[in-house]
């Protein structure tokens, strides 16, 4: 059933009432009609009677039209009011329509009153849907911005130049600038980006302003303010106008510096894993061929010996061989030890280190052999001067690049050793340079950190286990270790080890 119109009129004159009526009940309005002649009336008939539409004369004794409408719009701002009156000028009924009245009928022109409320009834009920959407959007933009401003992702608007038109508290938290410092700089959201991500960065920005992609997802390494680097993760969306061009391009930004440090780390024990596996099949290797030598001597001086002529010189030959190959096995199984032990040492304690006191005490301890080979040693720390790691193994990492540097030196070229550091991205870099007798890489590159390997003449002492333990020790501190060498020229061994 269709709702009626609830119609207010306030008319003092009887017969004018009866007649305004009388032309609505002939329209095809569905009305019910009040009419009141006093401002009592008028009053108690908006709250009471909550009409729709007000039709009011001008004058009447209590109130006039001008002072109607005030009080309607000051109870009920939305309903609509028309002024039906005798006469009036044009001036003021012009400013009536200013003040607020949506429509003015002249007594005389009835004919025109149920149109005229149709229209007014309709606009209105328009300009309601508006304010109802406008007040929708607005709850739901609020709702929005509540699920911004309390989630981990910050909310940044660019324009088509990608320089800020808002942003959210979340996003200012995230780099440390307010909305208003970053438009006052007029910065762009590229200045916020890591120079060696910048490329990149630049690339995903122009594929969404050409409209090439509606999205995309990248991420990327910022700058806050405070300098800070961390790890950003951006979520973009291109929104274009009526003509297909982008105006506006809208982000959501997370932090993931977390993240992406616990994706280094289980890079890092999958890494880790994959090593002992090779390590296994190394140590495999070690005790087939390694121990067998030593067993299998031992096995076949045993069967020679005559046990019915113990004191014979043959028997105390073969003793004497027994117990050599003996002592040789107890090596191999301390230098299997000693690779097994630094391969299983995630746990051991870390502490702040100086390089150059472990430097200094290694010197100390090779000093008859540095002395003997008149090296010079120049040092340079500027750049890093210590690092968090296991004191231990960074003491046998330059025991061991710093000896063999004097005992693999050139006869025919006074030895010079550089040693210094610097910082490669997440590592700190510690490097020894010499040059000495150097290495043929071509040759050796596969094999030049293997158990036991050694590419120099037997002239020169050695078990060829260092650069075994040198490499060991710094992955097992999730390091690595690069070597650059060349044959009479000397050889560069880098060791880097996280920051």
């Amino acid at each position: 059933m269709e709702k009626k119109l609830k119609i207010l009129v306030l008319e003092d004159m009887p017969e004018d009432a009866e007649l305004l009526q009388r032309v609505l009940r002939k329209s095809d309005l569905n009305t019910e009609i009040i009419v009141v002649d006093n401002k009592t009336s008028f009053i108690k008939s908006l709250s009471e009677f909550s009409p729709d539409i007000i039709l009011s004369d001008h004058s009447l004794p209590t109130l006039n039209s001008v002072e109607a409408l005030k009080i309607t719009e000051e109870i009920k701002r939305d309903i609509p009011f028309i002024l039906v009156t005798a006469s009036v000028s044009e001036e003021f009924a012009v400013n009536m329509l200013k003040e607020g009245a949506d429509d003015y009928i002249l007594k005389s022109n009835l004919t025109r009153l149920p149109s005229s409320i149709e229209h007014v009834i309709k606009r209105y009920n328009g300009h309601k849907e508006q304010e109802k959407a406008k007040r929708e959007l607005a709850d739901a933009h609020e709702r929005l911005m509540f699920h911004l401003e309390n989630s981990p992702l910050g909310y940044i608007e660019w324009d088509n130049t990608i320089h800020v038109k808002s942003m959210s508290k979340r996003a200012e938290d995230i780099f440390g600038y307010t909305q208003a410092e970053f438009m006052e700089n007029h910065r762009t959201g590229f200045t916020l980006i890591h120079e060696d991500d910048l490329a990149e960065s630049h690339r995903v920005g122009q594929e969404l302003i050409d409209g090439s992609v509606k999205s995309n997802i990248a991420q990327h390494r910022c700058y806050t303010k405070e300098g800070k680097m961390i790890w950003c993760e951006w979520q973009n969306s291109a929104i274009k106008d009526n003509d297909g061009n982008v105006t506006t391009i809208m982000s959501l930004v997370q932090d993931i510096t977390e993240r992406k440090k616990s994706e280094r780390e289980t890079l890092r024990l999958v890494e880790n894993l994959q090593l002992k596996n090779k390590d296994l099949r190394q140590f495999s290797y070690m005790v087939s061929h390694n121990l067998r030598t030593p067993i299998a001597k031992i096995l076949g001086l045993s069967q020679l010996f005559d046990s019915k002529s113990i004191n014979t010189e043959l028997n105390k030959k073969l003793m004497d061989n027994i117990v050599s190959e003996t002592i040789n096995l107890d090596n191999v199984v301390k230098d299997i030890n000693t690779v097994v032990t630094v391969r299983d040492s995630g746990n051991l304690q870390k502490e702040h280190v100086l390089f150059k006191t472990d430097v200094d005490l290694v010197a100390l301890v090779l000093e008859n052999e540095i002395a003997q080979s008149k090296a010079k040693i120049t040092t340079d720390f500027s750049a890093a001067e210590g690092i968090n790691t296991v004191k231990s193994y960074l003491y046998s990492m330059i025991y061991n690049l710093l000896s063999n540097a004097v005992k693999y030196r050139r006869a025919d070229e006074p030895l010079a050793i550089d040693i210094k550091t610097s910082l490669e991205k997440d590592f700190i870099c510690f490097s020894i340079k010499d040059n000495g007798s150097g290495i043929e890489l071509d040759k050796y590159a596969d094999k030049l950190f293997g158990l036991y390997k050694r590419f120099h003449g037997e002239e020169i002492p050695g078990k060829g286990i260092g650069l075994n333990l040198v490499k060991a020790q710094a992955e097992s501190l999730g390091g690595r270790v690069e070597v650059e060498s060349k044959i009479n020229s000397g050889s560069t061994f880098k060791i880097f080890l996280p920051n």
